[in-house]
C-alpha cells in the first residue's frame, strides 16, 4: 500500500507522527512524507520518500508576527485559538494545500496520515476519496480553537466544492490520541484510539550524566528544544539553586546559557547547563521534571512515572498542564504565579514523594496503551 504522511514543519509536529510512519514501513508499506524542505533530509535518512511541502518554522513565525502584531496583549489562555487559526489555517494551510495537491496526484496514496495542525490533507483526501489517519500530539482541541479556525479552513475545503466539517475533518476519521485515561481531554469521535507516546531508547549517556543522580536526586529542567528568552529563567534559576539535588538544564541549540551559569555558584549538587541532551537519557535518571508543558516533555516524563512542575506559557502547554494537574502528577504555576520560593517548594515536594502514587498510576496507564505497531495491526494494516 502507498501511504503519504503530511506534517507541519517542526519537531512537535513531526515527532509524534514518526512512530506511526515507522510502524507502517515495518508493516511493508511504501511510505512517503510531505513536509517543509529543511526537515526532509533527516526523514530521508530514516528511509522515507520525501516531498518538500509547506512553510518553514522561521517563515511561519515571521509571518505570524506580521499577521498578529498585538498577540502579546491577548490574555495567555486565549492566545492558543488565535495561534492555531492563524498559523495553521490562515498561513500554512493554503501553502501546504498548493504543494500537496500535485504530490497526492503523483504518489496516488491509498492512505494519508496527518497531524492535527496540518489542515490541508483532510479536504484533499475527502475530495479524492482517500482514507485518513489523524495523529494528535496532545489532548482534544478546545471549541474556541476549532471555532477560530473554521472560517479560514472553509477556504481550503471550498477549493474542492466541499463544506468544512464542524471538527475541521480531524476527529471524524481514525484519530490517534496520546493521553492516558486519567488525563482526560479525550475528543469525541467515531474511531478515537489510544496511542502510547513513543518511549525512545536512551542513547549512551554522556560521561558527565553517568555520575549524576546517585548521591542526590536529579532534577531535569527545560523550556523545550528552542530557546525561549521570554521564559521565566530568573525565577527557575533561583528555585533550582535552593535544592539539594543534581540539576540538568537544557537551553536549546541557540540558547543563551550565559544567563543561567550563576546557577552553579550556590548549588549544593552537580549542575550541568547544556544546549541539548538526548531527553530519554536524562529522563531515565530524573526524579522530577520542570518544564513549560510541551507535549513531548510532559508525556515522556509522565510515561516514566516522574512527577512534574509545569510553568506553561503558550499554545497547548496550558491544556497539557491542566491534564497532568487533574491526574494529580504535576504542580502548575501560571505566569502570574511564578515565584522562586513556590517553585522550589513544589520541586521539593515532588522529590519528597508527594505525587508518587498518582504518577505511578499514570505510568501504568501509559504502559497499557498500545504502541504504534499494535495500532497499525488493530487497523488491519499489518
Amino acid at each position: 500500500m502507498k501511504v503519504l504522511v503530511s506534517t507541519t514543519a517542526g519537531t512537535g509536529h513531526i515527532g509524534p507522527t514518526l512512530p506511526v510512519a515507522d510502524a507502517l514501513r515495518r508493516a511493508g508499506h511504501e511510505v512517503h512524507w510531505a513536509t517543509a524542505e529543511p526537515e526532509c533530509a533527516a526523514l530521508a535518512r530514516r528511509g522515507f520518500d520525501v516531498h518538500p511541502a509547506g512553510m518553514t518554522v522561521p517563515d511561519r513565525m515571521a509571518r505570524f508576527v506580521e499577521a498578529v502584531p498585538g498577540i502579546l496583549e491577548v490574555p495567555l489562555r486565549e492566545r492558543r485559538a488565535i495561534g492555531y487559526s492563524v498559523n495553521f489555517a490562515v498561513l500554512t494551510g493554503p501553502v501546504m494545500l498548493d504543494a500537496l495537491v500535485p504530490i497526492v496526484d503523483a504518489v496516488e496514496p491509498d492512505l494519508i496520515v496527518h497531524e492535527v495542525a496540518e489542515l490541508a490533507a483532510a479536504p484533499i483526501a475527502t475530495a479524492r476519496g482517500i482514507d485518513r489517519i489523524v495523529v494528535a500530539f496532545s489532548g482534544d482541541l478546545p471549541h474556541a480553537l476549532v471555532d477560530a479556525a473554521t472560517r479560514p479552513a472553509a477556504e481550503l475545503w471550498g477549493r474542492f466544492g466541499l463544506e468544512v466539517p464542524a471538527d475541521l475533518g480531524l476527529t471524524s476519521t481514525t484519530y490517534l490520541h496520546p493521553f492516558a485515561p486519567s488525563m482526560g481531554h479525550r475528543p469525541p469521535g467515531p474511531d478515537v484510539r489510544d496511542l502510547a507516546p513513543a518511549r525512545d531508547v536512551a542513547p549512551e549517556a554522556p560521561p558527565w550524566l553517568e555520575t549524576m543522580g546517585h548521591d542526590r536526586p536529579l532534577v531535569y529542567a527545560t523550556f523545550g528544544t528552542e530557546y525561549l528568552p521570554s521564559a521565566p529563567w530568573p525565577a527557575l534559576i533561583a528555585a533550582l539553586a535552593s535544592l539539594d539535588a543534581d540539576i540538568v538544564v537544557t537551553v536549546g541549540p541557540s540558547g543563551d546559557d550565559s544567563r543561567i551559569t550563576s546557577l552553579a555558584d550556590g548549588s549544593r549538587g552537580d549542575v550541568r547547563i547544556e544546549r541539548f541532551v538526548p531527553q530519554a537519557s536524562v529522563l531515565d535518571r530524573a526524579s522530577a521534571v520542570v518544564s513549560h508543558g510541551g507535549a513531548g516533555t510532559v508525556l515522556a516524563a509522565a510515561a516514566r512515572g516522574i512527577p512534574q512542575v509545569i510553568l506553561p506559557m503558550t499554545a497547548d502547554q496550558f491544556d497539557n498542564a491542566d491534564a497532568l494537574a487533574e491526574a494529580g502528577t504535576a504542580s502548575v504555576f501560571l505566569p502570574s504565579e511564578v515565584e522562586p520560593g513556590a517553585i522550589g517548594n513544589a520541586i521539593d515536594a515532588a522529590l519528597g514523594g508527594a505525587n508518587d502514587r498518582a504518577a505511578a498510576v499514570l505510568a501504568a496507564e501509559f504502559a497499557a496503551m498500545p504502541d504504534a505497531d499494535a495500532v497499525v495491526r488493530s487497523l488491519g494494516l499489518a
